[in-house]
């Protein structure tokens, strides 16, 4: 035989899911809602329990073993190469054929999974196996209802006992049962080949129970539920225990399923303000029996006329005969609609702001519809805060339509007076609008009264008739001037606009250092697209215009300021500045450097190059030696030769330029090193 089981213990699961799902179609259900049990939700509500539901797909939190059919605690964990400790979920390969045959349900209703126990074919013979979980229970005062579900597929090949079995129990701390038997604890079998025509099940300790269905030699227990409230151990550790055995022979396989919660005594179920009725359907499915204090004995219970803050109780049997009583709150949700808008009626476009509420959840649904008395033409909106632009003067019939996520709905009705519109309002746009500028935008509607500014769906804080903002980067940007006219009417208008980047002005000099006997330099200026360019020479307030253009400057040794000021085609501007420098023609250097690092004079090089190239400057000391090369203009001999300072005295140069002309200019000379 495969896959035989705890049928007691599924069949509790089974009542678990039929109430969840009650519970979950109340939830959403404009008659009756559930609280505190929604999809996706694990069933088990107390925290402090974790994962005794197993809604964390595992067995976290579980104390597992396994050993002979004697002892199944002999072994931790779960049983090697067995399928003996297995999440079911809703759904998955690993369900056994013969629950399918008995029309066993994987999951009840409400839970995504369930624990199974048990393996397909036992241990072998004259080795049974037996298979156990443990959770040890903090009873917290808020969720003392241990509620548990059991299912299971059994062997009923043997005499009694020698058949494959299950129980569950639930200890104190000093392992006494919490309650007599069989509510702390039964056990279950069938009787198998020698059952008796009165019953199929023999328990321990015996209690009156129908007979299970069965096909062959395989016996089924459905889901079912066992409920026992533990508000006497609040602050104490209780430990349910869940226990399967093979058949005596060790062939005959059999599975039990399981899954427990703790829940509290009492739950809120939530109707809409004047319904007609109101269905209570619990967590409480495939219980033995129902007894309501209104003498319902039906699963759940049809209440006409709710009152709000009415409870009501109901006692439910376990097929092991043990009584819990659960209680329920009546509450009414309360929802109106209302709403408000702006400027009290008195022009074509209207601002409406929505002002409904709800005692519980929130308004969701929004159905506005605008209709004129006159011809009963309307329109409709969805928005949570429409605005309106009337076709013209008049009384017009406004109703907002609410719905809320709990199902619920209200709706108002007012009449609103349209009269002529006023002047609406406008913005004056800067111009140019450059990257690092401080922009001017102005309200030039006459008659506004209140404004506000939102600059890219963001509020400013500054509400006046003109706001300054600074902008230090280039891009797109969108302006929304939201007015109330003098008349009470509200009004907007916005715009899109674009902040330049500027146009990063340069200035390229030819030659960068112009001869004292030709003091001309060539000036151009970037960027090439500009739309202006406009020129100051640092001499005599002389100024100048255009990309392209040439500057005589007097024929003496010095040094000018240029500035160029360049426009674009947006109106942006950037300034760059350079240095013209006029020195004497071809080659000058001095004829004595102090290398004492002052700042002054530290270092000896060639003061001009004009519009030569340099091809070697070398110096050597009074023994023809080496002391400095380079080809580089701009470097120079600081005094020192391989990180050593040289000492005071007369040293010589050697200079070669190439004129533009491809002629060689070469300079010798001196110069003092001067400590």
């Amino acid at each position: 035989m495969a896959d035989g089981g705890f049928y007691n213990f599924f069949g509790l699961v089974q009542i678990m899911k039929r109430i969840s799902q009650r519970f979950l179609f109340l939830l959403f259900s404009s008659v009756l809602a559930w609280s505190n049990f929604a999809s996706g939700q694990t069933f088990n509500q107390d925290p402090g329990n974790p994962n005794l539901d197993f809604s964390s797909g595992n067995f976290d939190h579980w104390q597992l073993g396994w050993g002979p059919r004697t002892d199944p605690d002999s072994a931790s964990g779960a049983q090697p190469n067995a399928s003996s400790h297995t999440i079911i979920g809703i759904t998955g390969n690993n369900w056994d054929g013969n629950a399918g045959t008995g029309n066993l349900s994987r999951v009840p209703s409400g839970l995504q999974q369930v624990a199974r126990l048990g393996a397909p074919a036992g241990g072998g013979y004259g080795s049974p196996r037996a298979y156990a979980m443990k959770y040890s229970i903090n009873v917290h005062a808020a969720y003392p209802i241990l509620f548990i579900q059991l299912a299971s597929v059994m062997d009923k090949t043997h005499y009694q006992d020698l058949n494959t079995h299950y129980r569950f129990s639930i200890k104190n701390s000093a392992g006494q049962f919490v309650a007599p038997q069989p509510c702390g604890g039964l056990e279950l079998s069938p009787k198998g080949t020698a059952s008796t025509a009165n019953s199929n099940t023999a328990t321990v300790p015996p209690i009156a129970y129908d007979n299970l269905p069965a096909t062959v030699n395989i016996q089924y227990q459905r889901w079912e539920s066992v409920a026992l409230d533990l508000k006497a151990y609040v602050g104490q550790t209780v430990v349910l225990e869940i226990e399967h055995y093979d058949c005596w022979t060790g062939f005959h396989g059999s599975y039990e399923y399981c899954s427990a919660a703790m829940r509290q005594p009492q739950d809120t179920f939530y109707y809409c303000d004047k319904a007609n009725s109101l269905l209570l359907q619990p967590y409480l499915p495939r219980f033995a029996q129902y007894t309501w204090n209104t003498g319902d004995t039906t699963a759940q219970l049809l209440v006409r006329q709710p009152v709000d803050g009415k409870v009501y109780t109901c006692t439910v049997s376990s097929f092991n005969g043990c009584q819990t009583v659960f209680s329920a709150l009546t509450k009414a949700i309360y929802t109106e609609a209302d709403f408000t808008y702006a400027g009290a009626g008195v022009c074509h476009q209207i601002r409406f702001s929505n002002a409904s509420s709800t005692t519980k959840g929130n308004v969701t649904e929004y159905h506005w519809t605008f209709t004129d008395p006159q011809t009963g033409k309307s329109d409709t909106s969805t928005a949570m805060n429409p605005v309106y632009t009337f076709p013209g003067p008049g009384v017009y019939s406004v109703k907002l339509v609410v719905h809320t996520n709990e199902g619920c709905a209200a709706e108002v009705q007012k009449q609103v007076t349209v009269s002529n519109n006023t002047t609406p309002p406008a913005i004056a746009w800067p111009q140019p609008a450059c990257a690092g500028d401080s922009l001017l935008f102005t309200d030039l509607s006459p008659n506004s009264s209140t404004r506000k500014w939102v600059l890219n769906e963001m509020p400013l804080q500054d509400t006046g008739r003109s706001v300054k903002l600074l902008f230090r980067d280039s891009g797109s940007h969108h302006l929304l001037l939201a007015a109330v006219m003098d008349n009470g009417c509200p009004d907007s208008v916005s715009g899109d606009f674009y902040i330049h980047a500027l146009p990063q002005a340069m200035i390229k000099m030819l030659p960068a250092v112009a001869p004292v006997n030709d003091p001309v330099i060539q000036l151009t200026g970037y960027p090439a697209n500009a739309q202006t360019y406009a020129w100051t020479f640092g001499y005599n307030e002389d100024s100048g215009r255009g990309s392209h253009l040439s500057y005589r400057y007097p024929g003496i040794i010095a040094t000018y300021p240029v500035t160029l000021t360049v426009t674009n085609a947006y109106g942006c501007t950037d300034t760059a500045q350079a240095l013209a420098r006029i020195m004497p023609p071809e080659v000058y250097l001095p004829d004595a450097f102090t290398p004492n690092k002052d700042g002054a004079n530290d270092v000896f090089r060639i003061i001009n190059i004009t519009n030569q190239r340099l091809m070697s400057f070398g110096i050597y000391n009074r023994y023809g030696q080496q002391v400095f090369f380079t080809k580089q203009p701009e470097t120079g001999w600081d005094g020192s030769f391989n990180g050593d300072p040289c000492g005071m005295g007369t040293y010589f140069y050697s200079i070669t330029l190439k004129r533009p002309d491809g002629t060689l200019l070469v300079r010798k000379g001196d110069v003092q090193l001067i400590r």
